[in-house]
């Protein structure tokens, strides 16, 4: 099973990601450089690092080899934050669809308890607010693709309660 955690910054992804892996034995974050030995150092050949690309090579390998991981960020990130066409928008979550086994999470709060837990985001809200939007139609997509999908509002609950609260509705064992 792949989690894939996403969300705009601040929303508390990467204490999501360290709270399931202390909570789920065996299960590591993961990133393609991560799982692809030499993969980082192939950007000096114009091979495209932390894009969508990037990606799509992470599903594809979890595809192939199976196991329990989580994907702190992941392809909606890359759809998000990078000027993607709609066809590439369309095959990415399709590969999404396809790979199986995937678990979509999206962590949202409102722009003042973003704003507050990560200053880079002052005087941001419009930029942030855009962002936000598109999480949540990709998120919402996913869902009609058929990829299981949680929404947590992160302003509401302590980052502990939310790995629970994961794990429940997932019908994850914790």
């Amino acid at each position: 099973m792949l989690f894939i955690i996403e969300g705009t910054d601040g929303t508390g992804k990467t204490s999501l990601a360290l709270d399931l892996q202390a909570r789920l034995p065996g299960t590591e974050i993961v990133h393609l450089h991560d799982c692809v030995p030499g993969y980082a150092d192939m950007a000096q050949y114009g091979m495209p690092v932390n894009s969508w690309q990037e990606d799509a090579y992470l599903l594809i390998h979890h595809r192939l080899l199976g196991g329990r991981a989580i994907c702190d960020r992941g392809p909606l990130s890359g759809l998000v934050y990078s000027d993607v066409p709609a066809e590439v928008e369309e095959w990415m979550l399709g590969l999404m669809a396809d790979a199986g086994r995937i678990r979509l999470i999206h962590l949202w709060a409102p722009f003042a308890t973003v704003a507050q837990r990560d200053p880079e985001w002052a005087g941001r809200e419009s930029e942030f607010m855009l962002h936000q939007a598109e999480f949540i139609r990709l998120t919402e997509r996913c869902g009609e693709l058929g990829i299981p999908t949680l929404e947590i509002d992160t302003s509401r609950q302590p980052t502990m309660g939310v790995a629970f609260n994961v794990c429940k509705a997932l019908g994850v064992r914790y």
